[in-house]
C-alpha cells in the first residue's frame, strides 16, 4: 500500500461540474474535477459497491458494523483528494504577471513571478504594455466547453417562470476526438491508503448523472520527489481554495505560523503573501441539504513563509504538503504546492494557445455568431487582420467598442473573443473568419 497515488479520470460521458448559479440563470461549470467532487464520486462508488453505512439498508445490503469505521476513516479521516486537471491546462497563480494585450511576438511568453523576482516588474518587457494578474482560475481548456438550454413548459407551452436556465459542460472528447483525462493525486498523512482506492473502476461525477457525469478511474503509485533541505524561505502554491482561520477559529488569508512550525520543524514567519479571497459551499449527498458558504482564500494564493535562520528539512517539507493548510482538508481544500523556481506554464498548453486547431476555431466561431453580432464581427475580425504588421498584433480594440458592451457580459464570450484578439495567431484568427463566414452565410438562407 502507498501514501500517495497517482489518479487519472477518462471523461466518457460529459461532465457538468456545477459550482455556483448565476444572476441570469446561467448554471457554471468546473474546468477541472475538485478533489470534493472526486471524493463524492468514490463515496458513491464506495456506497454502491458495499452497502450503506448506517443501520438503515434502504433496499440495499447493510454493511458490517467494522466497515463503517472503514468508510469514515475513508472519507472522513486522513486521505485527502487533489484536484484533477486536464495535462496541458493549469492554475495560474496569483503571484504570476503576463501580458495582457500581447502585440509583440515575445509578449506570449512574457511570465513574471513576483515570489522569486524583486523588485516585482510593472511593464510587459516586449511590448511596454500593461501586466495582467493571474487569476487562480483554471486556463487552457479550449474546445471543451458546450452548453445545453433547459426549460420546463406550461400546457399552453410557454416557458414556465423562473424554470429556464443554462448549464455549461465539458465535452468528454478534445478537438480531434480523443477522450479528456484528468490527473491529480491522492494522499494520506496517516499511513498507507486503502487498497480498494487503486483498484480501476467507473465512476459518476457531478451533476446529470442520470445522463452524464461518466468516466473511467485508474490509480497507480506515485512516490513523491524526495526535496533538498530548505533554508531561508519555503514559497507555497494552493492547488485548490483554503479554509484559514486565525487562533479564534476566525477567517483569516494567511496559514496559522504556529502549525507550520510544527509541521515544519523550524520557527515560520508567513511574509509576502499573494491572495484572493472566494466562496465555498457545495451539497452534503447523505442529508440532501446544502453546505453552508464559508470564507475560503482561493486556488492559485501563494504564501512565502520565513524559516528565521533555520532549515526545513525534506521530512518536514513533507509533512506539511502531507497535511495541507486550513480546515476540511478531507474534503479537497487546502491542497498546497512547494514551489522552488519561478512558475511557469506547461509546454502543452503554450503550443495549443499559439496553434489553434479546427475544433477551436469551430468553437470560437460558434460563440461569436451565437452573440448576435456575427455579421458586424466577420467585417471587423478581417479588419483587424488586416492590421498585422508581420508579426506585431494591432490592439485590441474590438473589447472597447459599444457594440459588444452587452455581449461582454458574457464571461465565455469575453474570454473567448480576449483569447482570439491577444493570443491567437493570424492563420488561427484566418481559421475563426472562416469558419464564422460559413455561419453567417447559413444564417442568410
Amino acid at each position: 500500500m502507498s501514501t500517495a497515488l497517482q489518479v487519472t479520470v477518462t471523461a466518457r460521458q460529459v461532465l457538468a461540474l456545477g459550482s455556483r448559479p448565476t444572476a441570469e440563470a446561467l448554471q457554471l461549470t468546473h474546468l477541472h474535477i475538485p478533489g470534493s467532487v472526486l471524493r463524492g464520486a468514490l463515496a458513491g462508488a464506495w456506497l454502491a459497491e458495499l452497502g450503506e453505512p448506517d443501520p438503515v439498508s434502504r433496499g440495499r445490503a447493510v454493511i458490517p458494523a467494522h466497515r463503517r469505521a472503514d468508510f469514515t476513516e475513508l472519507f472522513e479521516g486522513g486521505v485527502r483528494f487533489g484536484p484533477l486537471l486536464r495535462p496541458g491546462s493549469y492554475i495560474t497563480p496569483l503571484s504570476v504577471r503576463r501580458c495582457k494585450y500581447p502585440s509583440a511576438p515575445g509578449c506570449p511568453d512574457v511570465v513574471i513571478d513576483e515570489a522569486f523576482i524583486d523588485p516585482p516588474a510593472t511593464r510587459c518587457p516586449e511590448c511596454e504594455g500593461v501586466l495582467e494578474r493571474g487569476r487562480g482560475e483554471v486556463e487552457s481548456v479550449a474546445g471543451l466547453l458546450t452548453e445545453d438550454t433547459r426549460v420546463a413548459l406550461t400546457e399552453g407551452e410557454t416557458a414556465q417562470d423562473e424554470l429556464l436556465y443554462t448549464r455549461r459542460s465539458l465535452r468528454p472528447r478534445d478537438a480531434v476526438g480523443r477522450p479528456v483525462t484528468f490527473t491529480g493525486r491522492l494522499s494520506s498523512a496517516r499511513g498507507p491508503l486503502p487498497d480498494w482506492l487503486a483498484e480501476p473502476r467507473r465512476l459518476y461525477l457531478g451533476g446529470r448523472r442520470s445522463t452524464g457525469g461518466g468516466g473511467d478511474y485508474t490509480a497507480d503509485s506515485f512516490s513523491t520527489p524526495r526535496t533538498e533541505p530548505v533554508t531561508d524561505r519555503v514559497v507555497l502554491r494552493l492547488a485548490s481554495p483554503a479554509l484559514l482561520v486565525d487562533a479564534a477559529g476566525r477567517p483569516a488569508t494567511r496559514p496559522d505560523e504556529e502549525l507550520l512550525s510544527r509541521l515544519l520543524g523550524v520557527s515560520v514567519r508567513c511574509g509576502r503573501a499573494w491572495t484572493r479571497t472566494t466562496s465555498v459551499g457545495g451539497w452534503h449527498a447523505a442529508s440532501n441539504l446544502p453546505k453552508p458558504e464559508e470564507l475560503a482564500v482561493s486556488a492559485g494564493s501563494v504564501f512565502e513563509l520565513g524559516l528565521n535562520g533555520g532549515t526545513a528539512e525534506p521530512e518536514g517539507v513533507a509533512a506539511l504538503l502531507a497535511h495541507g493548510l486550513g480546515l476540511r482538508r478531507a474534503e479537497g481544500y487546502g491542497w498546497a504546492e512547494l514551489a522552488t523556481a519561478p512558475w511557469r506554464p506547461p509546454a502543452e498548453a503554450r503550443a495549443e494557445r499559439q496553434v489553434p486547431s479546427t475544433g477551436m476555431a469551430a468553437d470560437l466561431s460558434a460563440t461569436l455568431f451565437d452573440s448576435g453580432q456575427g455579421r458586424w464581427l466577420l467585417k471587423e475580425l478581417r479588419r483587424f487582420l488586416a492590421g498585422f504588421e508581420g508579426d506585431r498584433r494591432p490592439p485590441p480594440y474590438l473589447l472597447e467598442r459599444p457594440q459588444l458592451e452587452r455581449a461582454l457580459h458574457d464571461e465565455l464570450f469575453r474570454r473567448r473573443l480576449e483569447l482570439l484578439l491577444t493570443r491567437v495567431p493570424p492563420e488561427g484568427i484566418q481559421q475563426v473568419i472562416e469558419a464564422l463566414e460559413i455561419r453567417v452565410r447559413e444564417a442568410a438562407r
